[in-house]
């Protein structure tokens, strides 16, 4: 039973990481499309303001590169606590993470092109 538990955050970890390659593979494919300024900053008021080089939408999988590590310290700290549940909830919030991204990552590319 045990050998299960400690597979499944391995898994997770895995499907995150191809998550990631997906968003950097669709980012590599339409770099050359994309204009020299992009909009990235959406929270921001409409017009110049939300607009960003293009090299910062490598800013998106970064982020979700990051997210997955934080999921990795937390593991190895909940996984002393015999925690699983916090274990699967931080990969899942990853993977989460990673899904929204790839949608942002077409959205921006779509709105672009």
């Amino acid at each position: 039973m045990k050998n299960k538990i400690l597979n499944f955050p391995l898994k997770l970890i895995i499907l995150n990481i191809f998550l990631i390659v997906i968003q950097l593979a669709i980012i590599l494919i339409q770099l050359d499309n994309l204009p020299a300024k992009i909009p990235l900053f959406l929270n921001r008021p409409w017009g110049e303001e939300q607009l960003g080089d293009k090299i910062y939408i490598f800013l998106i999988p970064s982020i979700s590169f990051f997210s997955l590590l934080i999921g990795i310290v937390l593991h190895k700290y909940f996984s002393k606590n015999k925690d699983d549940f916090l274990t699967v909830t931080t990969f899942m919030f990853s993977i989460l993470f990673s899904l929204l991204s790839i949608i942002s990552i077409l959205r921006i590319t779509a709105l672009v092109n």
